[in-house]
């Protein structure tokens, strides 16, 4: 290939002119990152908490290290005979989605496609496996961070990615998706995989100086169980190639162009692509108005890659991983030379050196408990094969109670006010629905009242037709995500109108339960929606407003507050949020009992209506912003 006349491979711009250190391995090895100045505090991982090992199958749970929108991550151990251990880590999928077979033919296929792939970039898989029903994956245990949680410590303590580290992760991803994307099986068919969600956090970078990639959850083969509609969508919004934005036919070119995005965000330390939420940044990609690259200061050898990588047509990138691998090897010389794997395990050791010294703490506490362990089964005759302690595979929930003792609003309104992430599970028989938050907002609705499904929605809503929903319906039975995707491709609904239906039909999902009069409800903290959404936008105490004053019964506000009008209704020390959402009456009222306490009639002959006023003290009573007193 040729390059610009203009480039100079080997005069790497310095740290006077461009702001990035010049990188060399005694500058590294004599500047330990721990003694850097930090420009931002970091909050250090407490690995000090009680140990409790718990058993699974053959395996012995030890921490929870990632939780994702199908399944959860843990720390583990296989334990053999005389004093034989090995980590490794268990992805066990969701309980709520355990029985879904969509889900666990999802999580089947990521089992027997990274299976086949033995390649040291490659996370290894040991078994696909089930306990008490529940799907599990055993795989090769990582002692490192994904590569999002590296760039954000670098950003944290102000300090660029080193260039060399830059050259040294794009070398082995590339390696890794060639190896992916030119597997055969035994009999030489080609496979066709493609990995479909090469992005930052399923780029792992261990304390040895390995680069490894991981979860192939959502990979295309060619003998994939569970296989993707025309037009659907799948990875993150933000890595996507113009063409998986578009929903049209993909090929391993795609993953290509992913891999071109996280290098330019090692290089440049900037996101790529930047917009208020996934569906604006979708619309640009689609549109062609992502093709703001910085790479100001950037060799020009590598600004030509990284053009030719990101380039919007297929046909113009490389042709394949290992010919932008040979590319990039070929000018990675002098200053821009890759880090040997000691240098990365090195450096990014020495970024979470806190951390990494706590998890060396921890697993020697785990050899210590499960040597006491073995103790213990040697001195009982008779013990059986496997005795560490065992727990109900599902976690407890955070929170659970009954709808009858805690208020919907209340409940609502603690999670808003702790800023929690994770599922809310509420059931009144038959009826059952799951609000996913994050940080205090919901994100996510799943229902089984067959009226609020998105589809019947948009019909209601006028913007589908029976015929054509009878239509997307033969081909599969699709999630709402998945039809906006096919819609999205069509043309057949402004973007926009289908955006705001997705957010009106969460929050009309979610109105719906005031009306509910009991029922019960469990939080599950650290619990991911099942499919990636679109952020909505969605506002928690607005909703809890809208259903207050909208849709539970007045009778029963009127027996939540109580018969004695006599009460007194004075202010709690509690802030009243601004997004709240009261209108100019009810602030009036509501300054009214901060300038002196009121009984409750006295507020009743105000200005409200007598309705409007017991729903407000309702609302407000429930958010802890008032309290009510008896005389």
């Amino acid at each position: 290939m040729s390059y610009p006349k203009q480039s100079n491979v080997g005069s790497s711009p310095t740290r006077a002119d461009t702001g990035v250190r010049p990188y060399n391995s005694q500058w590294f090895f004599s500047h330990p990152l721990t003694a850097l100045p930090l420009k931002g505090s970091i909050t250090i991982k407490n690995m000090t908490r009680k140990l409790q090992l718990r058993s699974f199958g053959d395996y012995v749970l030890i921490d929870k290290i990632a939780s994702g929108g199908m399944a959860d991550v843990f720390s583990a151990r296989v334990v053999g005979i005389r004093g034989f251990s090995k980590s490794v880590a268990i992805k066990r999928i969701h309980a709520h989605l355990s029985e879904n077979q969509h889900f666990s033919a999802m999580f089947t296929d990521e089992a027997k496609i990274a299976s086949r792939l033995s390649h040291p970039n490659i996370v290894q898989i040991i078994e696909l496996g089930e306990v008490d029903n529940m799907p599990f994956i055993a795989m090769e245990f990582i002692s490192g961070r994904d590569l999002y949680h590296v760039l954000e410590r670098l950003k944290a303590i102000g300090e660029p990615c080193p260039r060399p580290m830059a050259v040294r992760i794009a070398l082995d991803l590339a390696q890794a998706l060639h190896h992916a994307h030119e597997f055969r099986s035994p009999d030489g068919q080609p496979q066709r995989i493609i990995h479909r969600d090469v992005s930052p956090r399923n780029v792992l970078v261990s304390f040895s100086g390995e680069v490894k990639l991981t979860d192939f959850g959502i990979a295309r083969a060619s003998d994939r169980e569970e296989h993707t509609e025309p037009g659907q969508i799948k990875g993150k919004v933000r890595y996507m190639a113009p063409e998986v934005a578009a929903g049209q036919e993909i090929d391993h070119r795609s993953d290509i162009f992913s891999l071109g995005i996280i290098f330019a965000e090692l290089l440049t330390m900037k996101p790529f692509r930047t917009g208020p939420n996934d569906l604006a940044i979708l619309l640009a990609i689609r549109e062609g108005r992502d093709d703001e690259q910085r790479f100001d200061g950037i060799p020009l050898d590598m600004v030509y890659i990284l053009k030719r990588t990101l380039n919007r047509d297929p046909d113009d990138r490389y042709p394949t991983a290992e010919a932008f691998r040979a590319d990039l090897a070929s000018i990675a010389t002098g200053k821009l030379a890759p880090m040997t794997g000691l240098e990365l395990g090195h450096f990014v050791g020495g970024l979470f050196a806190d951390e990494n010294a706590a998890e060396r703490r921890r697993q020697a506490q785990v050899d210590r408990a499960l040597e006491r362990w073995r103790q213990q089964e040697s001195q009982t005759p008779n013990a059986p094969t496997r005795s560490s302690p065992s727990i109900d595979a599902t976690a407890p929930p955070t929170r659970s109670g009954s709808l009858k003792e805690t208020s919907l609003t209340g409940l609502l309104g603690d999670l808003h006010r702790n800023h929690e992430t994770g599922r809310l599970d509420l059931h009144r028989s038959p009826l059952k629905k799951s609000i996913f938050f994050t940080g205090g907002e919901p994100v996510f609705v799943i229902s089984n009242v067959e009226k609020e499904a998105f589809g019947e929605y948009l019909v209601t809503a006028g913007l589908l037709t029976p015929a054509d929903l009878a239509r997307v319906r033969k081909q599969k039975e699709l999630g709402s995500l998945q039809l906006i995707d096919l819609l999205l491709r069509s043309k057949a609904v402004a973007p926009s109108e289908l955006y705001r239906s997705l957010s009106d039909q969460v929050r009309d999902r979610i109105l719906d339960l005031f009306t509910w009069s009991d029922g019960t409800f469990a939080f599950y903290t650290g619990e991911r929606p099942p499919e990636a959404g679109m952020p909505l936008n969605l506002n928690c105490l607005s909703l809890v407003h809208d259903g207050v004053m909208e849709q539970i019964p007045l009778a029963f506000i009127r027996k939540a507050i109580g018969s004695n009008k006599k009460t007194s209704v004075r202010r709690s020390i509690f802030t009243v949020p601004p997004n709240l959402g009261l209108s100019g009456l009810d602030q009036r009222l509501l300054h009214r009992i901060e300038t002196n306490p009121n009984s409750l009639d006295d507020l009743l002959h105000d200005q409200h209506s007598e309705e409007r006023t017991l729903r407000l003290v309702y609302l407000l009573r429930e958010l802890g912003l008032v309290e009510l007193q008896s005389s």
